[in-house]
C-alpha cells in the first residue's frame, strides 16, 4: 500500500491523467498492476489514525491520557513510568 499524505496524486500525472512514465518509471509500473483508488479518503485527519483504519476497517479510537485518579488508584490499564 502507498499512502500519499501530503501529496496530491495529480503531480505525479501527465495531461491524460495518467501517471507520468518519464518522470516517475517506478510509479507508473507500479500503477499498471494495482489498483489505484484516486477518490479515496479516510475517517481520520491524521496519518497515525487514518491508515490503521485502513488496514482493518475500523474507527479508529480516540485515545484520552489517564486521569489522576486512575493513576493513584493503581489502574493496571494504566502504566506510568514514576520517576
Amino acid at each position: 500500500m502507498v499512502v500519499f499524505d501530503e501529496a496530491s496524486g495529480l503531480s505525479l500525472m501527465d495531461e491524460n491523467r495518467e501517471i507520468d512514465a518519464t518522470l516517475f518509471p517506478n510509479f507508473s509500473a507500479l500503477a499498471k498492476q494495482a489498483t489505484w483508488y484516486r477518490n479515496a479518503t479516510t475517517v481520520h485527519q491524521f496519518t497515525a489514525n487514518a491508515v490503521p483504519a485502513i488496514l482493518t476497517g475500523t474507527y479508529p479510537r480516540e485515545i484520552k491520557l489517564p486521569t489522576v485518579e486512575q493513576i493513584d488508584a493503581g489502574d493496571q490499564s494504566v502504566r506510568v513510568c514514576r520517576v
